[in-house]
């Protein structure tokens, strides 16, 4: 029987080799007849199933020999494990598959884009995960005694899921979700110029969400930009709000440092890091982030990461301190295996804390004794759920942790842009607000893109319940 390549091997070729677009149409007439089949010619042999598994695992693939003859046998190094197509080593190929050169397959007007998307998700997807830390960070991060068990620990026993939830009961609260998870209109925001910030008090500015500009001391400080309108992997999913995308890349100023609390997408963008990497001196990162960034092509020489409790003097007369938070990591399946902090940024005048992602614990207590009063604490509080309460605060928990931090002034955030939860997308901001006030709390509620200075100016208008 004639040699026949098989589809996810053509898929690996276009992984790790730059072959002709002719080739790459092919390949992707390969895979849509494939589909086409009726189910029971689908039949995957053992050597299949581990070029998909290659395939989702590209990146720790080593080796990929290609000989200059396609119509040969095709040696894959796949996890160690050598297999042939030609059916000698891991089982027989399915002879229903067609010819990789095969042309009566679909028209060259559909071939085409499909050869483009193969494209995308092949090269431009395995940048977006980034990469996981190896060689030296990697024994830095062992050496860390955070890090237990083969992944980063919280100081607190914390299950991503709550002890009383399931499969059942998340999908019957999906269903039964209010209609209001999105503003029913644009966001409001104001355009500040972002290029002329200044003055002797340090002004603050919210992109919504997570994202947040500093300018202190003269210095431009950059917290976890996402400025795509996405907080996926996937740009048509998690959409920002209508409104909330109002600043883009080019709008900033030269950095002088961006931080960046944890990996995930609402927090670490590839896009707004690939935009914005040019304009950036400096980054100051959790333990083992460095390893997306140096992946996305950003100089090891400007990272600076932090373990818990590690601080540094970022710039003359302003130190910056990891501090604990309760969350984990992860752009891919594997969860821990880069950190998630909160950060202390001080300087002789004025004291803020930048709170990342954290469920509420007795870490906030121990902030507070140890490196408080804080000017301003920079606080979670959307995107809850009791089903992964451990993770993300509870509303009102974000007031308490306010005064565990001996807050001056409080700033909502993790709000405001993306719907990641199942609660109406202003009962963040209406419950903490709330809570705060009886907790005799300040809470400063920018617009988006609206001034915030820090001893000076705290706008406080209830402006979502403006919107119809």
């Amino acid at each position: 029987m004639q040699n026949r390549e098989t589809i996810p091997l053509s898929i690996l070729n276009m992984c790790f080799k730059k072959i002709s677009i002719k080739d790459e149409i092919t390949t992707l007439g390969n895979i849509l007849y494939f589909f086409k089949m009726p189910r029971r010619h689908q039949r995957f042999t053992e050597y299949q199933w581990a070029c998909i598994v290659a395939l989702f695992r590209c990146h720790e693939t080593r080796t990929l020999q290609t000989s200059p003859d396609r119509r040969e046998s095709h040696p894959v190094a796949v996890q160690s494990t050598c297999f042939r197509v030609d059916g000698r080593r891991g089982g027989r190929t399915n002879p229903r598959l067609l010819p990789l050169r095969s042309k009566k397959i679909f028209p060259e007007p559909i071939r085409l884009p499909c050869c483009y998307f193969a494209n995308f998700t092949t090269n431009h997807m395995s940048k977006i995960f980034g990469k996981l830390p190896t060689g030296k960070r990697l024994q830095r991060i062992k050496q860390s005694k955070h890090y237990k068990d083969g992944a980063f620990q919280n100081l607190s026993a914390t299950p991503v899921m709550a002890e009383d939830a399931s499969f059942r009961k998340i999908l019957k609260d999906y269903y039964h979700k209010p209609k209001t998870t999105e503003p029913p209109s644009p966001i409001p925001s104001i355009k500040t110029n972002l290029k002329t910030l200044g003055g002797p008090a340090p002004t603050l500015i919210w992109f919504g969400h997570s994202s947040y500009l500093l300018n202190i001391n003269g210095k431009n400080i950059l917290v976890d930009p996402v400025f795509s309108n996405s907080a996926s992997p996937f740009s048509f999913m998690v959409k920002g709000y209508k409104g909330t995308n109002v600043f883009k890349e080019t709008d900033f100023p030269d950095l002088d440092l961006i931080i960046l609390t944890h990996d995930h997408y609402d927090h670490l963008d590839y896009s707004s890091i690939r935009k914005l990497k040019s304009k950036t001196k400096k980054f100051c990162v959790s333990l083992g982030v460095a390893s997306h960034l140096e992946y996305w092509g950003i100089d090891k020489n400007i990272i600076t990461e932090f373990d818990w409790w590690d601080e540094a003097e970022i710039f003359p007369g302003m130190k910056l301190t990891a501090a604990p938070a309760r969350h984990f990591s992860g752009r891919g399946i594997r969860r821990g295996k880069t950190l998630w902090s909160s950060f202390i940024l001080k300087t002789d005048q004025y004291n803020i804390y930048l709170g990342g992602d954290s469920g509420y614990d007795t870490h906030f207590k121990t902030i507070g004794e140890k490196y408080g009063p804080f000017d301003l604490a920079i606080l979670e509080c959307g995107q809850y759920n009791p089903n992964w309460k451990h993770i993300h605060m509870m509303p009102e928990e974000t007031a308490q942790a306010a005064i565990d931090l001996k807050a001056k002034m409080l700033l909502p955030v993790h709000w405001g842009k993306f719907t990641l939860s199942l609660h109406p997308w202003n009962d963040s901001i209406i419950r903490v607000t709330k809570k705060a006030n009886e907790l005799g709390i300040k809470v400063t509620t920018p617009l988006i893109g609206e001034p915030v200075v820090i001893g000076s100016s705290y706008p406080s208008r209830e402006w979502w319940s403006m919107l119809a």
